[in-house]
């Protein structure tokens, strides 16, 4: 191996490692934002959380404010390839919806740190920091959009009621979303599944939309 392909190679390892480290900073703060909060998380209990010394987590993080956009960058990177890029595989609206209930159930089956992460926040930022509050809540406005248009092309294919505001109905949706995402503590005393919940879910939302 010639010395020029030698250094590509090291210079491909240490990105790739550089990459995973922020990955896993970035997971542990979320984890930590979800059950303490923002404030009460410090640097030292992310870096303590996956074993790393401050000074190798200030070496891909300015500080714990710049985690904090890493967090909600992860959050929306993650909703997009794991609901988004399933339900725009259809061009059904009726479908879509089906599609984003059932994908949001296996979202969260996964992981619902990143829904208790988001509302958590929009909680603890509300009337604090008006620049986090405003990125947080750019996140449920994005999915509230995604869902009117669905309803918007509904409409227009004759399927889904034209007496309803899509604007609105998308917001109601998210609320429905919202709520049942971040019900943990609810589902689990009543043994109750996020896909249980969700087949549930799509049954109201799809009998309310449709003609």
């Amino acid at each position: 191996m010639s010395s020029d392909s030698a250094n590509t190679t090291g210079q491909t390892q240490r990105s790739l490692q550089s990459e995973q480290t922020r990955d896993r900073i970035v997971l542990a703060a979320a984890h930590l934002f979800a059950r303490k909060g923002y404030s009460a998380t410090s640097i030292a209990d992310i870096s303590h959380e996956i074993d790393l010394t401050k000074g190798a987590l200030y070496h891909h993080f300015a500080g714990k404010e710049a985690i904090f956009f890493a967090v909600v960058d992860r959050i929306r990177r993650t909703w997009r390839q794991m609901v988004a890029r399933e339900v725009v595989s259809s061009r059904d609206a009726i479908t879509r919806l089906e599609i984003l209930l059932d994908r949001q159930a296996k979202f969260l089956e996964a992981d619902d740190t990143f829904c208790l992460v988001l509302n958590g926040l929009m909680s603890e930022m509300d009337g604090v920091n008006a620049d986090f509050l405003g990125v947080l809540q750019d996140v449920y406005a994005e999915l509230a959009r995604f869902i009117e248009q669905i309803i918007v092309h509904g409409q227009q294919a004759g399927q889904i009621r034209q007496d309803l505001d899509p604007n609105l109905a998308a917001l109601a949706i998210v609320g429905m979303l919202r709520g049942t995402g971040c019900s943990r503590p609810i589902s689990e005393r009543m043994k109750v599944d996020y896909t249980s919940m969700m087949d549930t879910l799509k049954k109201v939302v799809v009998k309310g939309l449709t003609i």
